[in-house]
């Protein structure tokens, strides 16, 4: 999928890195993000858990980034 946006990829790559930036769009509401953990290089830790108001956090199993270039590409 491809999408474009009207922002540059720096401030992309903060939406995707920055856990307060992250935590105000990633999950629709009433959905929160009730924690969130990136280490944004190649082979790092990505992991987002999500809360549903009167259900406990689901954990689960945390992701990686495959491929990381600051303000350029993160996946």
């Amino acid at each position: 999928m491809t999408r474009h946006i009207n922002a540059s990829p720096a401030t992309v790559w903060c939406c995707w890195t920055d856990p307060e930036l992250l935590a105000t769009w990633f999950a629709p509401d009433p959905v929160k993000v009730a924690t969130f953990e990136v280490d944004p290089t190649s082979s790092g830790l990505f992991n987002v858990i999500m809360q549903m108001p009167g259900h406990d956090p689901t954990v689960a199993p945390a992701g990686c980034v495959l491929v990381a270039y600051k303000d350029a590409r993160l996946v």
